[in-house]
């Protein structure tokens, strides 16, 4: 999951990195024309759908600055004992949630 994100990251720099303009006009003059890019592409279908099942909102500006702190070397601006921490909050609730939707759908189906 980790390494998903990391490329997602990457795809999304590359596609902000630009103005908004540019990165519109990037995304229509991509070329798929050789297996590296339509891997790349895959891999980006993938984990794009990997983020979406999540559900969590996600800040791009802040998802971004994070992968390029990584990159770039700069250090986090939150301490990673507090990102392990945030993110098992995030999950645990994303959890919760989807066990009570199941057990209303449980109890529906009994009826």
């Amino acid at each position: 999951m980790k390494k998903c994100i990391v490329v997602v990251a990457l795809l999304l720099m590359a596609g902000c990195s630009a103005g908004p303009q540019q990165a519109h006009k990037q995304k229509q003059d991509l070329s798929l024309d050789n297996e590296t890019a339509k891997f790349s592409y895959a891999l980006g279908l993938d984990i794009g759908h990997s983020l979406k099942r999540i559900g969590s909102r996600i800040d791009r500006e802040a998802f971004e600055a994070g992968v390029a702190d990584v990159l770039g070397g700069t250090p986090p601006k939150i301490d990673p004992k507090e990102a392990t921490e945030v993110k098992r909050t995030v999950f645990k609730r994303q959890q919760e949630k989807l066990l009570a939707e199941r057990k209303v759908q449980g109890e529906k189906n009994r009826k």
